[in-house]
């Protein structure tokens, strides 16, 4: 249990930041129509389309922060865009007792499909949406927590050939339940649920808000095809 004790000062502080920002983020009064996801991944499209957001294809090659923070990742790679009104994505695989960060798993992709080693390894399989807009950031996540299960199978996408979850009484790796049933299942699919029920209530208490003058250069490395090992970082805002 954490105890954090706050003097009268601090914790007034806190409050009136709070009130403040719960009323001014009760007027954000976004319109999901003037937003555009970036992306060149049909996949990820799909989904978007399907919640009714626009979708933009974006093919500049944005070097990704080396975070074990996907809301770390996600919120660099909007800025780096150097565009408003944009939502970006970044997905984590987070494998307990891994030698990769989360964020790093798609450089390993390859070699998880054969690597047994973490066969049976509790898993979070995690997406981050950020939106930015002139003034903000707002980050929406959501997981799916699961297993890694070994064979690796051929059905499905990317992280789905290894992924898998209890299902129908059996852990199923996740690219074998059928499509429908997946695309509702996925963190992605969460996420995006998230995102769409603040811009249509115009309720953002689900969200991670950030101003974008709190948002700092970043100062670290970027990550890389081969990751070496863990990196342990702290939000860079």
């Amino acid at each position: 249990k954490l105890v954090v004790k706050l003097n009268f000062f601090t914790s007034l502080k806190i409050q009136l930041y709070l009130y403040y920002n719960c009323i001014f983020f009760m007027n954000l009064n976004l319109d999901k129509h003037n937003l555009h996801f970036l992306t060149s991944n049909p996949v990820k499209a799909t989904a978007f389309t399907y919640w009714g957001f626009n979708v933009k294809e974006f093919h500049v090659d944005i070097p990704e922060v080396s975070s074990p923070l996907v809301e770390e990742v996600a919120l660099h790679k909007a800025r780096d865009t150097g565009l408003n009104n944009i939502i970006v994505e970044d997905t984590a695989l987070y494998i307990k007792d891994c030698e990769y960060n989360g964020t790093d798993i798609k450089h390993v992709y390859h070699e998880l499909l054969t690597n047994t080693k973490y066969d049976n390894h509790p898993t979070k399989w995690t997406v981050c949406l950020c939106l930015k807009t002139e003034d903000h950031f707002l980050i929406a996540q959501s997981s799916l927590h699961g297993y890694m299960k070994y064979p690796a199978i051929e059905q499905g996408y990317h992280f789905e050939k290894f992924f898998a979850i209890h299902y129908d009484n059996k852990l199923t790796h996740f690219g074998e339940i059928d499509e429908k049933t997946r695309f509702i299942l996925s963190p992605r699919y969460k996420a995006l649920e998230i995102l769409n029920h603040a811009i249509e209530t115009n309720d953002f208490s689900e969200l991670l808000i950030i101003p974008n003058k709190n948002v700092k250069d970043w100062k670290g490395e970027y990550q890389i095809e081969k990751p070496a090992n863990v990196k342990k970082n702290k939000l860079n805002i």
